[in-house]
C-alpha cells in the first residue's frame, strides 16, 4: 500500500461527529466550521478539535495538543502535534518500530476505540516509534494484545513536537474514539491531554473520553 497517496488524497478526507450538541469556536478548532442547526456537532477531519489538558494539571512548557484522525483503507492515520517550549518536554529515544509495554509512563499519544457492549481497544504510539495495541472486555479488565500493525515518523524542533502512526487494524464502521496525551516535561510532573474527561482524576480508560464518532463512510 502506498500510505502517502492515501495520505495526501482529497478522496479519503472524512468527517467526525459528535453527538454532543457543543459547540466548538475558533479557539477550539483550527478553523470555523458549520453546525448543522437540526444535528449534532460535524467536525471535519483536517479540522479537529484541540485536546484540552486536565484541569487538575497545571500550566506547562507544552500550550497546544492538536489531532488528527484519518479513516483509510484496512485503518486509520493519526496525527499529534505537541506545541511549546519542546526544550522542556521528555522525549522518549528512538527505538525499534516494534511493540512494547509502558509507554504511558512518558510522552505519549493514545488513541482509544470503543467496540461492541464494554469492550474497547487501546493504541499506544511513542514517539520513540515504539507501540502498543490492546483490547479490553470492559474498564481496565481483560487487557490482551491485539493485531495490528504501527508505523511512526517523528518530527521534532524547538516548537513542536508531532508523530504521524498509520494504524493497520480493524476499525467499527462507524466508531466511537477519544484521543489523547501523557505529556511529561523536565519539572517532573505529567500532565494529561484529551478530547474529553469524565469526571474526577484523569482516565483516558473511561467511556466518557470517547467523545467523538469516526464517521460511517468507508474509505474502501
Amino acid at each position: 500500500m502506498d500510505w502517502n497517496s492515501v495520505i495526501g488524497s482529497t478522496a479519503y478526507r472524512r468527517q467526525f461527529t459528535s453527538s454532543s450538541p457543543r459547540k466548538w469556536g475558533p479557539s477550539k478548532t483550527k478553523e470555523k466550521i458549520w453546525v448543522p442547526a437540526s444535528a449534532g456537532m460535524t467536525i471535519v477531519v483536517a479540522f479537529m478539535p484541540l485536546l484540552s489538558r486536565h484541569p487538575d494539571t497545571p500550566p506547562g512548557a507544552i500550550h497546544t495538543v492538536d489531532a488528527e484522525l484519518r479513516r483509510v483503507p484496512g485503518g486509520v492515520v493519526a496525527t499529534f502535534h505537541a506545541i511549546g517550549d519542546t526544550a522542556k518536554l521528555v522525549v522518549p529515544a528512538p527505538a525499534t518500530s516494534a511493540r512494547a509495554e509502558d509507554l504511558w509512563r512518558t510522552t505519549c499519544f493514545e488513541l482509544f476505540v470503543a467496540g461492541a457492549g464494554e469492550t474497547y481497544r487501546e493504541f499506544n504510539l511513542s514517539p520513540s516509534g515504539a507501540w502498543a495495541a490492546y483490547e479490553f472486555d470492559s474498564h481496565r479488565s481483560g487487557r490482551r494484545d491485539i493485531d495490528a500493525g504501527i508505523e511512526i515518523e517523528t518530527s521534532l524542533d524547538n516548537k513542536r513536537l508531532s508523530i504521524t502512526a498509520k494504524i493497520e487494524s480493524e476499525f467499527p464502521d462507524p466508531a466511537p474514539i477519544g484521543l489523547t496525551a501523557v505529556i511529561e516535561e523536565t519539572d517532573g510532573l505529567i500532565r494529561y491531554w484529551a478530547t474529553a474527561f469524565a469526571p474526577g482524576e484523569p482516565d483516558f480508560h473511561a467511556a466518557a473520553t470517547r467523545s467523538l464518532l469516526l464517521d460511517g463512510v468507508s474509505a474502501e
